[in-house]
Formats: C-alpha cells, sequence, structure tokens
C-alpha cells in the first residue's frame, strides 16, 4: 500500500505542569505527611512515585523550546506512555502539508538507580527509518533530555524499578534527600 496516511499519536496528550514541579509537589507532600506521621522522624523511604504523561509532555516541550528547536510543532507535540511501547514521543513537523510527524519509541529501564533508554522505532511519516539513521540523529537529543530528567530525579530518589502503564509511568525506589534540602 503506498498511500499515505498521516502519523497519528498512540493517544492523545495535553500538556500538564512540567515533570520538575510534579515530582518536587508529589515529594514534599509525601514526606510532609510522612514525618507528621512518624512525629518528626522519617520512617519509611521507601517510594513509589506515578509521573502521568502529561507532565512529561510539559517537560519535553520546555526542553525542545530552550534548544531552540524550529522543525517541529511543539504546541502539538507530546510524549505518551503505552504499557507495551514505553515511551512514544510524537513531533509533528511544522508547516508541512502532509501533516507528517516524527515518531520515536522509547523503552526505559533503570541501571544503576538511574533511568537509561532505548530507541526502538523511528518512523518519519510512512518512512521506518533504519537504526543507524536514528543514531545520528535522534541520540543526542534525547540523551540531553533524559541527562536532564535523571539529574531532577536523583535529587529525590534512588530508583530501583519502574513499569509502563497506559497514560503513566511509575518509578519505585527509596528517597534519598535529606528533610533539611526539601524544606529549603
Amino acid at each position: 500500500d503506498l498511500a499515505y496516511e498521516k502519523p497519528e499519536p498512540i493517544h492523545a496528550v495535553s500538556a500538564g505542569v512540567p515533570v520538575e514541579t510534579y515530582v518536587h509537589s508529589f515529594v514534599t507532600k509525601e514526606v510532609v505527611e510522612r514525618v507528621q506521621a512518624g512525629r518528626g522522624e522519617l520512617l519509611d523511604r521507601s517510594l513509589v512515585l506515578t509521573i502521568p504523561d502529561n507532565a512529561l509532555t510539559a517537560s519535553a516541550r520546555n526542553f525542545a523550546q530552550e534548544a531552540g528547536e524550529l522543525m517541529f510543532d511543539l504546541e502539538t507535540s507530546q510524549v505518551a506512555v503505552d504499557s507495551g511501547v514505553g515511551f512514544e514521543i510524537y513531533l509533528p513537523v511544522k508547516d508541512n502539508p502532509l501533516e507528517t510527524a516524527v515518531v520515536v519509541n522509547v523503552w526505559s529501564e533503570v541501571d544503576r538507580n538511574a533511568l537509561s533508554v532505548t530507541i526502538t522505532d523511528v518512523w518519519v511519516g510512512n518512512y521506518h527509518m533504519p537504526s543507524w539513521v536514528v543514531s545520528l540523529v535522534a541520540d543526542k537529543y534525547l540523551h540531553a533530555m533524559l541527562f536532564d530528567l535523571n539529574q531532577e530525579l536523583s535529587r529525590y530518589v534512588a530508583i530501583s524499578s519502574l513499569y509502563f502503564e497506559d497514560g503513566s509511568v511509575t518509578l519505585a525506589g527509596d528517597l534519598n534527600i535529606e528533610l533539611l534540602e526539601l524544606v529549603q
């Protein structure tokens, strides 16, 4: 079938608050509640953190904007989370009559208490990109974005596991912050 089909995201995601804000708010609330329950002591350092794809979308848009990305329509770009795919990064090409998009599928695992990623598929419109082209183009941005995310997460948690659900990724691990750092 040679007919062109406009790429569509796996599911629609609207931007929410960025991951940095979401994680900080969640961890702050969790620690305060635990310290109150422990009468001034943080007795349980385990943490399960579910990050919705709308927070990932907001952070990805911010990252692309700060990087000066001009090729993609950042207002409709998104990161969707799917239990079978992992992360789907959907990047509509700006001012394109075919309304084409770059779609990058990324699987993530935990490596030394941080996230590591593997690009599993890249599509430009209906064209499936060979892996060598992907490593030349996508790796640069993906690893820079991942570095920022890992920096933010490591402020709060040493990640031991993760799993994907439709619409969110859940990280489990142990809090690695001191209480004084959190209240500053």
